[in-house]
């Protein structure tokens, strides 16, 4: 053998020795106490631009097997603490740098949430044992209570009828006022005297679960609507203008141009 051939030989063996990875940054990133800070991102930056990176493990220990030998810095970060930066690092061929980074604990900053909170209408007790919440529940009617009634402050009855959906207000020649179910205008209808007034269905009216109404303008003693009840009186008011949907302790054979339930504050 050639003393070339055996240079080349023992270079070749002396190349394969060496592993492709031989120069690493190892150590453990850990917090003000000297306790390991698992999942941790470390990232070494070389000057020439190259990046590798690793994440800790369960002890906060960590191995960056390099490229190739230079000068380096790593940057650490971790939800919950602050990020932290080495100083230059220089990593020699072959060589194993050992390192410790310590790093902050720094308070999560979250945006200002505001809670809020939607409270449902006040339940009286005097409506309770009216069965008008759990008819409410069904929504088989229409329903006005006092927080609405309150909105419409002045308003005589006739006008606060109007107001629910389904009802519309009347007024013959003399200026009475009556209110009716457009639903159910020609169901049942009962011509007004009047020559020239619309033929219209009069709901029957009950005021505390007493009938006041029996599908005319005036109540039983020739009472006008308006006359009735003074709405600041009024805590609530159920409507009915389908009659399969009329409660059945008021669904009578005179009901077929609808319900209307009065309830007052002192008498619910």
């Amino acid at each position: 053998m050639t003393t070339l051939r055996a240079s080349l030989i023992a270079l070749t063996a002396l190349l394969l020795s060496v592993p492709l990875h031989a120069q690493s940054i190892r150590g453990r990133v850990v917090d003000a106490v000297g306790e390991g800070v698992p999942e941790a991102s470390v990232v070494a930056t070389e000057g020439g631009g190259r990046r590798q990176a690793v994440r800790t493990g369960a002890d906060g220990a960590f191995v960056l097997a390099l490229r190739g030998p230079g000068v380096y810095r790593l940057n650490v970060t971790r939800t919950g603490y602050a990020p932290t930066a080495s100083g230059e690092i220089t990593v020699s061929a072959a060589e194993a740098v050992e390192v410790s980074v310590r790093v902050a604990a720094q308070p999560l900053g979250l945006e200002a949430v505001t809670v809020t909170g939607r409270q449902g209408p006040r339940r009286i007790a005097s409506l309770e044992p009216t069965g008008f919440y759990d008819r409410e529940a069904t929504g088989f009617g229409r329903f006005m209570r006092r927080e609405e009634i309150e909105r419409r402050r002045g308003a005589r009855l006739a006008q606060l009828l109007d107001d629910v959906q389904g009802i519309r207000l009347y007024r013959d020649r003399r200026g009475t006022e009556y209110v009716t179910f457009t639903s159910q205008q020609s169901n049942g209808a009962i011509r007004r005297a009047q020559r020239g007034e619309a033929d219209v269905c009069l709901p029957v009216m009950y005021l505390d679960g007493t009938m006041v109404s029996q599908g005319t303008a005036n109540g039983p003693l020739g009472v006008s609507i308006n006359d009735l009840v003074q709405t600041e009186d009024i805590e609530a008011i159920e409507a009915y203008g389908n009659a399969s949907r009329i409660p059945p302790q008021y669904n009578g054979s005179n009901s077929a141009c609808g319900v209307i339930l009065i309830w007052t504050r002192t008498g619910s």
